[in-house]
C-alpha cells in the first residue's frame, strides 16, 4: 500500500512536470542545435556519413550518437517527434527520481521540485538529447546497469558519471564496453576520439565556475544543502557532474542545460532524505523555479525561424551555394548547400582557431577561399551601430564596407536585427526575393 502511494505521489509531480511543458510548446523555444543533429542524420542515411557538410572534412558537429540515431527515424519534419520523446524522457527521468525517494512525502516533494524547474522543461524539449540523458542518468544512480553501456553513447562525460554510478565490476564492464565502442566508431568516422565540440568549445574554467554558481543560486542554495543529506553515491554524482562543467565552461543557454542531470539528483538527495535540510532544499527549488519563472530567466526565444526563411529563399536561388553564418541548424536544415559555420562546431579548421566558444578570431585567408554567396549575422542595439558576439563582430568588421558584399536590411527579429550581406557579383531572382523582409519577419 504505501509503495502505491509513493508510486502516484511520484506520477502526480510527473504530470505536472509534464504540464510544465506545455509552456514551451512553440517551435521558437527549441534549440537551433537541435537541427544541427538533423542534417547529420540525414546526410548519414543518404550517404553513410555522419557530417553536417560533406562538402568539408568529416567532422562530429555534435556530441550525441545516440540522439542522432535516433533522429534520423524523426521523418522530414524531425523537430516535433524530437521534442515529444525528449520531452516523455524528461517526465520518465521525474518519476523515477520522485519515486525512488521511498516516501509519500518525499517523492512529492522531488516531483514538486522538479515540476517547478523550469530550466529542466525548458531543455526536456529543446530538440536535443537532454531529456534522454537526465533519464539515462538516474537510471543509473539508481543502480540499473542497463544505462551505463548507453551513458558514453548519449553524451561524452557519460564515462566520467558512468564511472561514479556502476556499482560493480559488471557495470564497470558494461561501462567500458560503452566507452570502447563509442570510441571505435568515432576514430573509423572521424578519426578522432572526442567530438569537434570539444575544440570549437575549449575549457574556461573562470567562465564555467561563474555558470556553476549561478546554477547554485537558482535552485537557491539547494545543492548545498544535498551535502547535509549523506546520499555520498548521488552527492558524488553531483560534484563530478559540476565539476566537469565548471572545467568545461559551462554553457552559453540559460536554464542550466549542462546541470539539468545535477538538478534531478539535488532533488533525488533531499527528497529521500526529507529530513530539517530536505525540506528546505525542495522549498528552495520550487521557490527558486517559480522566482526564475516569473523573471523569464529560465527559457529564450531564438531567431532561427527567420534565418531559416532567408535559407529557403536561398535554396530557390541557383546561384547561391554557399551560406555564413553563426546560428546554423535550422537554416542548414532548409538549406541543402554548404555552410560556413562562424561557430566553428561542425568545422575543423575554424573549431581550432584560439578563443571560446563564439569568440573565434576571423579567418581571412580561408573565408575568401570559401567565398559564402550569403552570410548571416544577427545583431543587438541600433541597427546603424549593431553589436554583435565576437565572432559575428569580425564578420561584421571584415566585410562591412569590404565592396564585395553587399547589405540587406536589416530586418528586425524580436528586438534584434538580421543583416544580410550578399557577394557583389550574385544576383537575386526577384520572383523569389520580392518583399523578402516581409516574408522572414
Amino acid at each position: 500500500m504505501a509503495d502505491t502511494r509513493v508510486r502516484d505521489a511520484a506520477a502526480i509531480g510527473a504530470l505536472l512536470f509534464g504540464a510544465h511543458l506545455l509552456r514551451f510548446a512553440d517551435t521558437m523555444y527549441a534549440a537551433d542545435d537541435a537541427w544541427i543533429v538533423f542534417r547529420v542524420a540525414r546526410n548519414w542515411l543518404a550517404t553513410g556519413v555522419p557530417a553536417f557538410d560533406l562538402t568539408r572534412p568529416v567532422v562530429e558537429g555534435a556530441t550525441s550518437p545516440m540522439w542522432t540515431v535516433l533522429s534520423a527515424a524523426f521523418g522530414e519534419d524531425p523537430i516535433g517527434p524530437a521534442r515529444v520523446l525528449g520531452g516523455l524522457f524528461g517526465i520518465l527521468a521525474v518519476f523515477l527520481a520522485a519515486r525512488a525517494a521511498g516516501s509519500v512525502r518525499g517523492a512529492a516533494g522531488v516531483g514538486l521540485a522538479l515540476a517547478a524547474c523550469g530550466g529542466l522543461a525548458f531543455h526536456a524539449v529543446n530538440g536535443l538529447e537532454t531529456g534522454l540523458w537526465v533519464m539515462l542518468v538516474v537510471i543509473a544512480a539508481l543502480g540499473h546497469r542497463s544505462a551505463l553501456f548507453l551513458l558514453p553513447w548519449c553524451r561524452p562525460e557519460g564515462v566520467l558519471v558512468g564511472l561514479i554510478a556502476a556499482r560493480d565490476r559488471r557495470g564497470l564492464a558494461l561501462l567500458a564496453l560503452g566507452a570502447v565502442t563509442v570510441g571505435a566508431w568515432r576514430w573509423f568516422h572521424f578519426g578522432a576520439l572526442v567530438p569537434n565540440t570539444f575544440l570549437a568549445k575549449p575549457p574556461a574554467p573562470a567562465q564555467g565556475l561563474a555558470y556553476v554558481g549561478a546554477w547554485v543560486v537558482a535552485l537557491g542554495g539547494a545543492p548545498v544543502l544535498a551535502l547535509f543529506t549523506r546520499r555520498w553515491r548521488w552527492i558524488a554524482l553531483i560534484g563530478v557532474t559540476a565539476a566537469g562543467v565548471a572545467w568545461s565552461g559551462g554553457d552559453w543557454m540559460p536554464g542550466q542545460r549542462r546541470l539539468a542531470e545535477a538538478s534531478v539528483l539535488v532533488a533525488l538527495a533531499l527528497g529521500s532524505s526529507f529530513r530539517k535540510p530536505g525540506v528546505i532544499g525542495l522549498v528552495a527549488m520550487i521557490l527558486g523555479g517559480l522566482t526564475a519563472a516569473w523573471r523569464g530567466m529560465d527559457h529564450a526565444a531564438y531567431y532561427h525561424g527567420e534565418l531559416a526563411a532567408v535559407g529557403a529563399l536561398a535554396a530557390q536561388t541557383t546561384a547561391i551555394t554557399r551560406i555564413a553564418a553563426f546560428d546554423i541548424g535550422r537554416l542548414g536544415w532548409v538549406f541543402p548547400g554548404s555552410i560556413y559555420d562562424l561557430a566553428g562546431l561542425t568545422d575543423a579548421r575554424l573549431a581550432r582557431r584560439p578563443g571560446a566558444h563564439g569568440q573565434k578570431g576571423w579567418d581571412s585567408p580561408y573565408f575568401d577561399r570559401q567565398s559564402p554567396e550569403l552570410v548571416l549575422l544577427t545583431g543587438a542595439g541600433d541597427p546603424a551601430h549593431p553589436v554583435f558576439i565576437n565572432a559575428e563582430q569580425a564578420a561584421w568588421d571584415a566585410l562591412n564596407g569590404r565592396g564585395d558584399y553587399e547589405l540587406l536590411g536589416p530586418v528586425a527579429v524580436g528586438r534584434d536585427h538580421l543583416f544580410v550581406l550578399v557577394r557583389e557579383d550574385v544576383v537575386l531572382p526577384p520572383e523569389v526575393w520580392a518583399g523578402w523582409e516581409e516574408r522572414v519577419r
